[in-house]
């Protein structure tokens, strides 16, 4: 299956909203009461992971003591525990002591050992082997924070800040609540907010197993987490812990119960009224509430011996073995501890010397702790502009990603995505601080297809709308796009992306005989997980067929995540800012004849022009072969040239040919699909203007094609003059007559030329070199 681009920004990494709650999660569950504030709090003794024993009464004389119960794979605690001990340093001469204590089951002294030293903690971390002090604290969750009086009295319990949450992260905490209770309580006043609410993880305490259980480990519930959970939850892979192994398991239990019982596991938030998708995540309810009971049993064994083996998995990959791997860059790249780190680009050259068919792609982090996302695009030859943005500005084509949710591109039997000969890669990444320096080097994997196999060279289409303005506090924002399609095509898959404020995001079709159907509704929308949607099979959709997105939108302060509800939000890159993009991946419906992508033998320009003309002829046939041979040789093939651009690019209202020499541009030709008298006035053939003025004329000099999305926004007296009537444009620098030219689509929408398009120009574009007519 294949799943659509995306650019987005996670608050925590991958597993936040999946394994941290704020509630209890039944019931039944079996915690102990919360601490009254007040509650004196008597002497213990435990051991940390050296094994030197420490006791509350050792405290010095008078200082107030601050007891945060930890764990080593929780997220929440990973990120709370380097702010925790830089508040200790902070309060290291203000009579403050601090005991960080760990009362999971699951974790070793070991693994406590590794997290001391990799958050820096210079205090006792101690080990609660059997949940006592958890239990005489109250404790329920990891990160949760005690705050003890000079008399070891609570006075303060709940969480460090407000700044991560579950499934959220804030710019930056407006509430330092542990900061300041212990402010307060060293300035002799009361606490003006002892308790806050708690998130994180369950403590995973040790409970008494039913012996009667039917419902076992062994018998029943490996199969299911084999089945939907250790695809991500094992060794090396996005999420926090393994589940391979009873032992881990057991202290997870409660927290796994939890979030699937409020759907936040497995990850899946598509309405199941719509749409039939092959990588469904859903849980059967019958395998939930064996889930359910057996961690009420307290999660019973049964006979391990008799546990079921684990899946095979290709080490490293989800894909089958890799053809071939390309790193991001030949050194890692310094992620800095704090901040925002813009997206960084990455441009790899593979050595492509002939055109490559990607039937499988899979991204792979180097640092899965701070990479959120990566994008890889295809860069063909000649596209020499500076990336910008993997939606709008990027030169390249979409190739693969990975993000949170997202499966590896996996395409079926008989398609493949086009890598041109000598196209770059280019990296897109996105980095997530997370409280220390992390150095990553990510990469890519290829697996390549027999292009004498290939019978549907996939793309990724959109609709998209980037003109919106949410208003402040606006908690239910509607913004709307739609796209027709000009052929019959084959979708592969769906693809919804929004930023911190998306709430819900459906796709709909209406077809040629005015029928409508819902193809996707996510109700709930979530940033945290950039899922995808595979159809079963291919679905055919006819030409003329109307693709509409609608989204909406939550800049309300009800929205945990929204970074500042009093701004007024436009598109942007940035997750402070938001999309609203409905991809699909697709393929046109007759497939390409057989051996239509086998170039011939030869190298250099020739051989890329006999592929093209192999191509172009297994794709339009004979005629238009002729057509983009012969296009620029007078008005009446330029006109016939124009015809065909416009039949394969509908939104293509004007297409023009200008030449330079040195002094004057002149508008040597031009065609129109449907003009009103102003368009034809506008530039007409024979027009001619100083070339200094022109922009037209630095696009004659590159290499590649220069694409304009927005014409209002260009410099150039020739470009202003035609975004009165025109707002974007694709250029394609030619020659003519001996002279550097450029071939000019001029279109009155905004973003009217794909990616898609563009690089069949580049492509086609041979036609119309120097020695073009040499190859005929």
């Amino acid at each position: 299956m294949s799943f659509a681009p995306f650019c987005f920004r996670i608050a925590l990494g991958c597993l936040l909203c999946s394994v941290f709650s704020n509630g209890v999660w039944g019931e039944e569950s079996r915690h102990p009461e919360p601490l009254p504030i007040g509650t004196k709090i008597e002497n213990f003794k435990l051991s940390d992971y050296q094994g030197k024993q420490f006791s509350l009464s050792e405290v010095p004389q008078g200082n107030i003591v601050v007891v945060s119960f930890l764990g080593t794979e929780c997220p929440l605690a990973k990120i709370y525990g380097k702010r925790l001990s830089d508040l200790a340093q902070k309060f290291q001469n203000k009579s403050v002591s601090f005991f960080a204590i760990d009362a999971n089951l699951q974790d070793s002294v070991d693994e406590m050992a590794e997290f001391a030293v990799t958050h820096g903690l210079g205090f006792p971390f101690l080990k609660d082997h059997n949940n006592v002090i958890a239990d005489a604290f109250g404790a329920i969750r990891t990160p949760e924070f005690f705050l003890l009086n000079e008399e070891f009295k609570l006075v303060y319990r709940g969480r460090f800040d407000d700044q991560f949450g579950v499934g959220y992260q804030r710019p930056e905490e407006t509430h330092q609540d542990l900061e300041q209770a212990i402010e307060e309580v060293l300035s002799g006043k009361e606490v003006s907010k002892p308790i806050t609410e708690v998130m994180g993880c369950f403590i995973g305490r040790v409970r008494e197993a039913d012996k009667n259980s039917e419902i076992t480990y062994a018998s029943h519930i490996a199969a299911i987490f084999n089945k939907r959970c250790v695809n991500c939850h094992r060794e090396g892979e996005v999420a926090p812990f393994s589940m391979i192994s009873y032992d881990e398991v057991a202290g997870w239990g409660e927290t796994i119960a939890e979030v699937i019982r409020d759907q936040r596991m497995p990850p899946w938030h598509a309405n199941p009224e719509f749409g039939s998708f092959i990588n469904d995540a859903r849980m059967p309810e019958q395998e939930k509430e064996m889930v359910y009971h057996w961690v009420e049993a307290g999660m019973p064994a049964g006979n391990l011996e008799e546990t079921p083996e684990l899946p095979e998995f290709t080490e490293g990959w989800r894909i089958p073995e890799p053809d071939a791997v390309y790193y991001m860059s030949e050194k890692p790249f310094k992620v800095k501890a704090e901040g925002e780190l813009k997206y960084q680009y990455f441009a790899v050259d593979p050595g492509f010397t002939e055109d490559k068919y990607v039937r499988a792609a899979e991204c792979r982090p180097g640092n899965r702790a701070v990479v959120h996302h990566i994008i890889v695009g295809v860069k063909p030859p000649g596209l020499d502009k500076k990336p910008k943005s993997a939606h709008v500005d990027v030169d390249s084509e979409f190739l693969a990603a990975t993000a949170p949710g997202s499966p590896a591109t996996l395409l079926p039997n008989g398609m493949a995505k086009l890598v041109p000969a000598g196209s770059q890669l280019v990296f897109q990444l996105h980095y997530t601080p997370n409280g220390s320096v992390q150095m990553d080097r990510s990469s890519v994997g290829l697996v390549f297809a027999d292009p004498k196999e290939v019978r549907h060279i996939v793309g990724t289409d959109k609709v998209a709308n980037h003109r919106f303005e949410i208003p402040p506090h606006d908690g239910n924002h509607r913004v709307e796009a739609k796209k027709r399609l000009h052929q019959d095509v084959l979708m592969l898959s769906m693809f919804p992306h929004m930023h911190l404020r998306g709430k819900a995001f459906r796709m709909e079709a209406r077809y040629p005989d005015g029928t409508e159907e819902v193809l996707l509704d996510i109700p709930n929308y979530d940033f945290n997980w950039q899922n995808g949607y595979a159809f079963h099979k291919p679905r055919f959709f006819p030409k003329g067929t109307l693709i509409r997105g609608i989204a909406h939108f939550d800049n309300s302060e009800n929205n945990p995540a929204n970074p500042d509800p009093n701004s007024k939000v436009t598109w942007g890159d940035q997750t402070w800012e938001e999309m609203m993009i409905g991809y699909w991946d697709y393929t046109h419906a007759e497939p390409l004849e057989e051996g239509a992508l086998i170039q011939e033998e030869g190298e250099g320009l020739n051989s890329i022009y006999q592929a093209t003309v192999a191509a172009i002829r297994g794709r339009w046939g004979e005629g238009a072969v002729e057509m983009l041979q012969t296009g620029l040789d007078s008005p009446r093939n330029f006109r016939k040239l124009g015809e065909g651009l416009q039949h394969q690019i509908p939104n293509l209202d004007r297409v023009c040919l200008t030449s330079f020499d040195g002094d004057e541009v002149k508008v040597e030709y031009t065609y129109f699909s449907k003009a009103n008298a102003k368009q034809r006035r506008l530039a007409p053939a024979g027009t001619t203007m100083p070339q200094k003025a022109s922009k037209l004329a630095d696009f004659s000099e590159k290499t590649g094609l220069t694409l304009i999305n927005q014409l209002s926004e260009e410099p150039g007296q020739d470009l202003k003059h035609m975004s009165s009537v025109y707002q974007s444009s694709l250029h394609v620098p030619v020659h003519f007559k001996g002279k550097p030219a450029t071939l000019n689509l001029w279109s009155q929408k905004e973003n009217a030329f794909p990616e898609m398009v563009k690089f069949a120009l580049t492509h086609i574009s041979i036609f119309w070199k120097p020695d073009a007519k040499k190859m005929r």
